[in-house]
């Protein structure tokens, strides 16, 4: 039993000293008495000894002694262990690892954290009994590799191992499990130490980094790079096809949709083109996002007939109208053609041929398609150095102005003329504007170019004048990126004033991008423009996204009825629809009609019986040099080239 020792054995005792051990002797013991191993505090006093006693002692009235131990600092020791093991419980319990010991003899788990049964959805203890069914929950494809780590940790080697698991709720997640054995003296394998991780967000974020690599993040398709390894592969193991089309796309216009209405606006309507895209290619065929508006697909086994029905059906589809945040938004595409093995052996030689084609599909108008020719080789070359000398052709004067007349539609009277820019390229002749204003938009240059014309269209009316000629407006095409330029309405204030001519002796000419471009700077710019005389014609009216809100907003006085839908006048019902309807649209708004490449006497006759105002194209002249225009402008009135004129 456990006693209290008297005071008198406290105070009456000789003290043995050896290597942390107190002896103590007891002389005056009235009764015999049994001490155990541990014993109480004495007087209740928390700071008193511990006393300790390896066997029963027994006291004796004869006054015989017994030595007990003081184990005060082991019992201090004890307790700081104990209170360690549960500081360690706690940060073991709130690690996002799970911390496990399993006893190999008894199998009985000797510690485990509080994650596990998070992590597995059931208990360590449970998974140990129940073995079969715990692999059964490994996924499949794991099964082998787990089984063969298991068999090298019992023969004592160090786990290390990522499996997939099937939870409970009903999802794969990723665990990944270190685990070390503990041997004893005859390396036997006596305990289990075990780590593991949820890892499923890691494996997720690795999967789709990998995913990325070989997919556009926007539109999911195959990128740039799993087109690569495609075109490699195929020209590398021929036999695999005997032959495949290969088709570059390039959408026309899509940079002015991006920069007049935003990323997101230009992001939407390429996931929508991809969309049309994997519809018109087919899973048996491939398509690739190459980057920004530019796209590739890959056909494989077809002819060119196949390939070319396949390029005419995507045109089609992409040409129709997207609606997008309120926005009615129209683009083409353009597209090269080039067939395997006839153009080319090798994926490079594929890849710059098909280039060649798509470069030529544009120049010829876009909305089309190409089939590639060794010859279109020499238009790529042409190319380069456009873009090379195009920075230099304002200071070699190669650039120069002719002028179209518009003329009234019931009289033939010249009412004004369209300022039209053109290149004599020292060593390819005369440049289209087709090939090089597309150069000069990318490159920035169109807006150096653009005030080039200003100048020189201010400095021709001061010449005229000065000669005595009355002066009719004189039209200037105006880039959606010079209308971004805070000093755009300085710049023409300024050579205005150089050459003393009045404003409204200019008439603007901007496009359908440039009235959705949501920036302050156009909005100042269009207003300031108005205050001071300049007449603002809005270009192109109807093949691109404008609005009627739009066309009041900014106060415009003209509207140029694009040429595409004067071409099939008056047979096409739809273009004769759509044609009287403008025109009653914009004479209700208060505006003046252009009819643009107005070519044959039934398109003049049709357009005079709809009310039009004013007719530009070759029935009455082309563009011409400015001494011929004045020569013209002389006779003050236009006849056309046909006899029926009215």
């Amino acid at each position: 039993m456990v006693v209290e020792l008297p005071n008198t054995f406290l105070r009456k005792r000789y003290i043995l000293c050896s290597v942390g051990i107190s002896l103590f002797v007891y002389k005056e013991v009235i009764k015999l008495t049994i001490i155990k191993p541990i014993m109480k505090r004495s007087n209740g006093d928390d700071n008193a000894p511990f006393y300790h006693s390896n066997e029963p002692s027994v006291f004796k009235e004869s006054g015989e002694t017994k030595i007990v131990q003081d184990s005060t600092d082991c019992q201090h020791i004890k307790q700081q262990l104990a209170n360690k093991e549960q500081e360690a419980m706690i940060i073991y319990n709130n690690l996002e690892e799970v911390v496990w010991s399993i006893d190999i003899p008894s199998k009985d788990v000797l510690f485990c954290s509080n994650g596990f049964e998070k992590l597995y959805g059931y208990t360590l203890d449970y998974i140990i009994s129940e073995q079969e069914y715990w692999q059964s929950l490994i996924h499949p494809d794991d099964r082998s590799k787990m089984k063969r780590a298991i068999e090298d940790l019992l023969k004592g080697e160090k786990l290390f191992v990522q499996y997939r698991y099937y939870h409970p709720s009903g999802e794969i997640r990723w665990i990944e499990v270190k685990c070390f054995p503990i041997l004893n003296d005859q390396h036997q394998l006596t305990k289990l130490d075990g780590i593991m991780w949820d890892i499923t967000d890691k494996k997720h974020m690795e999967e789709r980094k990998e995913y990325l690599a070989y997919h556009d993040y926007l539109t999911d398709l195959p990128n740039r790079r799993q087109f690569d390894s495609r075109m490699d592969e195929l020209v590398k193991n021929p036999h695999s096809v005997e032959s495949f089309g290969l088709l570059f796309l390039d959408l026309d216009r899509f940079k002015h949709i991006n920069d007049m209405l935003g990323h997101f606006i230009g992001d939407q309507l390429i996931k929508e083109i991809s969309d049309r895209l994997r519809e018109c290619v087919g899973h048996q065929h491939f398509v690739a996002r190459m980057g920004g508006d530019e796209f590739s697909s890959i056909l494989y086994g077809v002819d060119v007939d196949q390939a070319i029905e396949i390029a005419d059906q995507i045109t089609k589809q992409v040409r129709e109208p997207y609606f997008i945040k309120g926005y009615e938004l129209h683009i083409t595409t353009s597209i090269g053609i080039s067939m395997y093995p006839f153009d080319g052996e090798e994926a490079n030689h594929m890849i710059h041929n098909t280039d060649a084609a798509l470069y030529h599909a544009k120049h010829m108008g876009k909305n089309t398609h190409q089939i590639y020719t060794p010859s279109m080789n020499i238009t790529s070359h042409k190319v380069y150095y456009l873009e090379k000398d195009i920075r230099k052709a304002i200071y070699r004067d190669e650039l120069f102005l002719e002028y179209q007349p518009k003329v009234s539609s019931k009289t033939g009277e010249i009412m004004g003329a369209e300022a039209l820019i053109r290149w004599e390229h020292s060593e390819w002749g005369r440049v289209s504007p087709g090939e090089f204003i597309p150069i000069a938009e990318e490159s920035d240059l169109i807006c150096e170019i653009g005030n080039w014309v200003i100048y020189q269209v201010c400095q021709q009316l001061h010449d005229w004048k000065r000669s005595g000629i009355d002066l009719v407006p004189i039209s200037i095409n105006v880039s959606p990126k010079q209308l971004l330029k805070e000093n755009f309405t300085q710049t023409i204030m300024e050579a205005c004033k150089i050459y003393s001519i009045d404003p409204t002796s200019l008439h603007i000419e901007i496009t359908e991008t440039s009235l959705i471009q949501s920036s302050i700077v156009v909005n100042e710019t269009l207003t300031t423009l108005k205050d001071i005389g300049i007449t603002l014609s809005l270009d192109d009216f109807g093949i691109g996204y404008s609005s009627l809100t739009h066309i009041r907003q900014f106060d415009l006085d003209v509207l140029k009825i694009d040429k595409s839908f004067i071409n099939n006048l008056p047979d096409q019902q739809e273009d004769v629809t759509i044609i009287s309807s403008l025109i009653t649209m914009a004479h209700g708004l208060g505006l003046k009609i252009v009819a643009e490449g107005v070519e044959k006497q039934d398109q003049l006759s049709f357009l005079q019986q709809q009310e039009c105002d004013y007719i530009q194209g070759y029935l009455f002249s082309k563009p011409i040099l400015a001494n011929e225009f004045i020569t013209l402008l002389n006779k003050n009135r236009l006849q056309n080239k046909h006899p029926h004129y009215t």
